[in-house]
This record gives C-alpha cells, structure tokens and sequence, in this order.
C-alpha cells in the first residue's frame, strides 16, 4: 500500500486525471440542467454525487490492487457477473414480465444493472486468455466465443440490444490486437453475419429492428421518416444540437429540453443532445476534446505497459470507452440508431459510472506501476 501511494504521487499522469475531472463536472453540471424541466433536479444531483464519491473509492481501490490479485481474479469476477445477469434473466421469466428487464431491484428502487459489471468481467476474462501461451490458436478464439456469446444471450433477452453491441465490440476489438488478429475477427463478423440474419426476428424485438429501419430510411428522406413514432427521439436530438448554434442559448435555457421535447432519458442517453444545445457546437468539440485525451492518455499508457496481460486489459478498456463514446454521439446526431448506452462519466447512472470509475482505477494502476518512475 505504502508503495503504491509513493508511485501515485512520483508517477502521475496529469492529461488522464484532468480529462476525468472535467468530464464529471460536465456531467454534473447537464445531469443538473437535463433533470431540471423532470422537477426532479436536486435529488438527481445528490444521488450522482453520491455515486461520485463512491466511485472515487473504488477508482483508488483499482489504483492500489497488486497487479498479480488483478490477473487471478480475472476469471471470479466474470463468473460473479455472470452469475448477476442469470439470477436477473430468472427473475424475469419466473416474474413473466414483457417490459426491458435490467436492473436487480427491490420494489420500486433499482439497485445496479449487472450488464455493465460484466462489461469489466469480459475485459478481464479475455485479457487473461489471450495472455495464456500454452494454448492453441482454435480453442482460445472458441473459448474467447463462449466467453463472449454467453453474456451477449442474456443481455438480448433482457432485452438491451445497445449492451450486446458494446460487449460484441469489445470481443472484437481485443481479438484483434490478440495472436489471433485479424482472422479470426473477419470470421466472427462473416459468420455472425449468416447466422443473425436469418433469425433477427428471434434475435431482436421489432422496436430494435424499426429503429434501424428508420435510422436508415432517414438517409434516404430527409424530411425525415416516423417523425411521431420511431423517428421522434432522433427528430428532436437534431433539432436541439441544431438550435444550439455556436455558442448555445444557455445553461438551462434550451427549449427542447426544458419544454420535455426530448425523451426523459435526456439526463442519461440524450444528454449529448442537452450540452449541444444549452452550450452549443463550442460545448460539444470541448467535451469531444476531453474525450480524445482521455482515450490519448489511455493508449500511451498501453504502449508502456511491459506485461501482456496488462496490455490486453487497457486495449479492451480503452475500446470500451471509445464504443460508447461514438454510439452515443453517434445516436444523438443520427448515424447510429437510438440504444441505451450512456457517455462515460457524464452521463446519470450509478451502475455506469461506478463501472468507468473501476476500469479507470485499473488504467491508472499500471500508470502508476511502471518500472521506470517519471519524477
């Protein structure tokens, strides 16, 4: 511990811990402004700061771990993630319910949503399997699938199409810069592609498939297509950040939101669409900045890192930051269809934000755990 806290103070990485501070603060600021017109402003605020405070824990919780604790636990904490997203699945058909299911609950109070832990279960799991060197190229990438397509099953049937995507990604993302490469990437797509066809109406509620027929329509039409129905989400997003201009109108003055035009997620998945327009196009490339160099400062550190299983676990954190970033920007300027995936750090969701804060521990951990100290 004592020597964790020297490296912590002789061997900081300033860029990463400025980028993390000021998206939080952004963040509180429009969870703030986004809740406002909800009336529900002042308790948002202080249940996210509560959030804050026990995501710094847990960030110097991660920050202070031994490396060696980190690789052994790879493979419980999956199986304990795993274990959270089946007991909510259980729970879901023994209670019969057809509306999303994906919070563990009691009563009407949400607890934590295990789609976002098991986010940091995979990146540990595989980090650890493909850092295994007495294995076989065939049954680490089919143990790769079963460790990935266990999890990407259950979300579905949640159903939260958007998770399942970002877990996908992952898996691709770490496969690629594995031994594997990029094969074995080409063959997953190739073949995900023949069989999710033919069953994506088994696979996908007809809402996720509508709304990436009128995300796809709406290039053909830009009159736009469903603006009532399917459409209106994406209909709205645009007409905020576009009523934003350069500057914005305003802390707390946009219309859209404050006059409940965008969806009442606006605090959480809209709330791109909530900066674009109170602070305008400035507002947007500022947080998008931020973004760049707390994804910059990320892959320095990943070229580093010494130690491959180490090196595996940043590419897969990092490319977890990166896929939510850009579905969610992608979302409110619609090039992506709308899903429920929150900007890391800004966004309301304690699940989310306790999820960045550990896997940033981790980030900073083998910053601070270089052999060389930078003085």
């Amino acid at each position: 511990m004592n020597e964790s806290l020297r490296r912590f103070y002789k061997n900081p990485n300033y860029i990463f811990l400025l980028a993390i501070i000021f998206l939080l603060l952004y963040g509180s600021i429009f969870i703030y402004s986004a809740s406002f017109s909800l009336g529900s402003s002042h308790a948002m605020i202080i249940r996210h700061f509560v959030f804050v405070g026990l995501g710094i824990l847990l960030f110097f919780g991660a920050v202070m771990i031994q490396k060696d604790l980190i690789h052994d636990l790879a493979y419980p904490i999956y199986g304990f993630s795993f274990l959270l997203l089946l007991i909510l699945i259980v729970i879901k058909f023994v209670t019969k319910s057809d509306e999303a299911f994906r919070w563990i609950q009691i009563g009407n109070s949400k607890l934590f949503q295990p789609s976002e832990f098991m986010k940091i279960g995979l990146i540990l799991a595989l980090s650890k399997l493909f850092s295994t060197k007495k294995m076989s190229d065939i049954r680490m990438y089919i143990m790769a699938c079963i460790l990935t397509m266990i999890p990407v099953l259950l979300v579905l049937l949640q159903p939260d199409l958007g998770t399942a995507s970002v877990i996908l990604f992952i898996f691709l993302l770490m496969t690629f810069f594995s031994r594997l490469g990029f094969k074995s990437v080409f063959s997953t797509i190739l073949l995900g592609s023949i069989v999710a066809y033919p069953l994506r109406k088994f696979l996908f509620k007809p809402y996720q498939l509508q709304r990436y027929y009128t995300l796809y329509n709406m290039f053909l039409n830009p009159r736009f297509v469903d603006p009532t129905g399917e459409g209106w989400s994406i209909t709205q997003a645009l007409i905020a950040i576009g009523s934003g201009g350069l500057l914005g109108k305003g802390l707390l003055k946009g219309t859209q939101s404050k006059m409940r035009f965008l969806p009442d997620t606006q605090y959480s998945d809209f709330i791109f669409a909530v900066i674009g327009e109170e602070f305008g196009f400035f507002g947007c490339l500022l947080l998008i900045f931020f973004y760049f160099l707390l994804l910059i400062s990320s892959i320095n550190i990943i070229f580093h890192s010494e130690n491959y299983f180490e090196k595996m676990l940043l590419i897969g954190i990092t490319g977890y930051w990166f896929i939510q970033i850009f579905t969610n920007i992608g979302m409110n300027v619609s090039i992506l269809p709308v899903t429920g995936i929150p900007l890391p750090f800004v966004s309301y969701g304690g699940s989310a934000l306790l999820t960045n804060f550990i896997v940033a521990g981790l980030v900073y951990n083998a910053q601070i755990n270089r052999k060389k100290l930078e003085f």
